[in-house]
């Protein structure tokens, strides 16, 4: 696209410090985000298999492909639900640690997970309604029966009580985590959390900001892989810093990517990272190796 600056502006453009800002203050143009989340594409684009499906049916919400089954069943997952704040929409993914890798390339230094996404979804309602916050409780049972281990279950609104106490009920442990805000991380903890739930909350201490940095952390360190999902593109590219907040820009709702860093936040918060295991760290370093 061609954008024409008039003649008598040409000075206070080529002056500008800050290009999209000025477009979008004086010609009330806007090509992309002035603060964005991630701001090289190459990461994104970077962070996708394209040669797997997503997993998730948008046609049918909240439903699965029929052949979808957990892989590496023995390794734990981590799953964060978003809903909307008006609740017409959710984000909800899944993700364990697939392998320890090294981001420096030093052999004998601290070796981190490498997060691998089951799949994420973006469930949107239908003719104007609500989320049915049920129907995603359906699916955690869902996923069970598939095969999933979930070792931490969180959502980030109070009005999803009634689900929580019934997925607690039916043995999983679920709690709240705030992205919008976040004061504490969720611990698993089985000597020391609560005997209800078995978590521990270990505060930020005025952190508000420490999923969406970690999430960012992960993905300008390379170490994040999901199926391609079109909706996780739009909203990465949409996503900003405001007002020590991450919105998205032009109305974009960031359900999913909320939901991915609720995920990767949990998994960093109960995942050591350094293996402890030589022949995992041995994999890691091999893999990281032959990809770099």
């Amino acid at each position: 696209m061609i954008v024409r600056i008039p003649i008598e502006l040409k000075q206070r453009w080529e002056s500008a410090v800050n290009k999209d800002k000025w477009l979008r203050d004086i010609c009330n143009f806007r090509r992309g985000s002035d603060q964005p989340f991630i701001r090289f594409q190459s990461l994104i684009f970077k962070m996708f298999n394209r040669t797997i499906k997503n997993p998730y049916n948008d046609l049918i919400p909240y439903t699965f492909a029929l052949d979808f089954t957990c892989q590496n069943r023995t390794k734990p997952r981590f799953m964060h639900i978003d809903l909307g704040l008006t609740r017409d929409s959710a984000g909800i993914s899944c993700c364990y640690v697939d392998y320890y890798v090294n981001p420096f390339s030093n052999f004998f230094g601290n070796y981190k997970p490498f997060i691998k996404f089951d799949f994420v979804a973006k469930i949107s309602a239908t003719h104007g309604g609500e989320i049915i916050i049920s129907d995603i409780e359906s699916m955690v049972y869902n996923l069970s029966k598939r095969g999933f281990n979930f070792s931490l279950i969180t959502f980030d609104r109070f009005q999803s009580a009634s689900t929580i106490q019934n997925l607690r009920a039916n043995g999983f442990i679920v709690d709240i985590l705030s992205l919008d805000r976040t004061s504490h991380r969720v611990i698993v903890d089985f000597e020391k959390g609560s005997k209800e739930n078995y978590v521990r909350r270990d505060p930020t201490e005025g952190q508000h900001m420490i999923a969406w940095q970690t999430f960012k952390d992960v993905i300008i360190e390379g170490r994040i892989e999901c199926p391609f999902y079109e909706p996780v593109k739009k909203e990465l590219e949409a996503a900003e810093f405001t007002n020590e907040k991450v919105e998205g820009i032009k109305g974009i709702s960031l359900d999913a990517i909320e939901s991915m860093a609720g995920s990767v936040f949990n998994l960093i918060n109960n995942t050591r990272y350094v293996s402890e295991d030589p022949m995992e760290r041995m994999i890691g370093a091999l893999k990281d190796t032959f990809y770099n």
